[in-house]
Formats: C-alpha cells, sequence, structure tokens
C-alpha cells in the first residue's frame, strides 16, 4: 500500500520543480545589473573623491584605513537598488595583490540604497594583508541590480 502511495508522491514533486525552476528563471532574466569600474593610487587615511556617475549611481569617494576599505555610494535614481562593491589591490610592478568583496562580509547582508540616500561599503582585507604597505593601486567594480 505505502508503495502506491510513494509514486503519485513522487509525479507530483517531478511536476513542481520544473515549474518552480521556470519561475526562479524568468525572475532572474528580469533582474537589471549595471556596472561601474574605477582606479586609482592607493592613500591610507586620506577620503578620495572619485566622481563616477552612471545611470543615477554616483561613486563618491573611497578611503583606506588600517585592513579595510570603505566606498560611498550615492543613488540619485528614483528608486531603490541592490549593490556590491569588489576591490583588487596591485603594488607597484602591477602585480596582484589582493582581491575582496564587501559580499564575503557574513555581517552585511544585500544593501538596498534607497532612492536619494548613500551607503557606505566596508571591504576588508585581514584574510590578505594587515595594512596597506606595499599596496600602490586599486581597481574597484560596482555592481547594481534593480
Amino acid at each position: 500500500m505505502f508503495a502506491r502511495m510513494k509514486l503519485p508522491a513522487f509525479f507530483l514533486i517531478a511536476m513542481i520543480v520544473p515549474m518552480a525552476l521556470s519561475a526562479a528563471t524568468e525572475k532572474a532574466k528580469s533582474v537589471n545589473y549595471s556596472r561601474i569600474t574605477h582606479g586609482g593610487k592607493v592613500v591610507v587615511g586620506k577620503s578620495m573623491d572619485i566622481g563616477r556617475d552612471h545611470k543615477g549611481i554616483k561613486l563618491e569617494a573611497i578611503s583606506f584605513s588600517g585592513d579595510e576599505a570603505i566606498v560611498i555610494v550615492w543613488n540619485k535614481r528614483p528608486t531603490g537598488v541592490s549593490g556590491h562593491v569588489g576591490i583588487a589591490l596591485y603594488d607597484a610592478k602591477n602585480r596582484l595583490i589582493a582581491a575582496e568583496s564587501d559580499s564575503m562580509s557574513m555581517v552585511r547582508k544585500v544593501t538596498k540604497i534607497r532612492s536619494g540616500k548613500q551607503a557606505n561599503f566596508r571591504v576588508k582585507f585581514k584574510k590578505f594583508l594587515p595594512n596597506f604597505k606595499g599596496v600602490a593601486q586599486y581597481r574597484l567594480v560596482f555592481t547594481t541590480t534593480s
């Protein structure tokens, strides 16, 4: 008797899973991604203006201190956006030293930047280096989804 009950349950699950995957795929297709890139020299202990604007998202400034970088972003769009920042660090010979993303932090979830507001994105490099000694340049990528 139990064998008969398992068979219909299997078919029911076999029908539901593809429908759920199809809905997830359709939802993923409707997400709009936008990317801003920027690079420059690393100066520790000083906030540096970036001033890059892309589709209503403005990278305001970046600062390096201790083992972390903070990127200030301003959303000038009429709607909120979610964002992530990734930073790669290079030495004077343009060799990659470290790369990290704010999304790797267990503490911070995806940040929704409300319309007309600023957000700070903290990128910690403590896994790779204790400070920014020997780091000459950075390259960052800021990605938004709406």
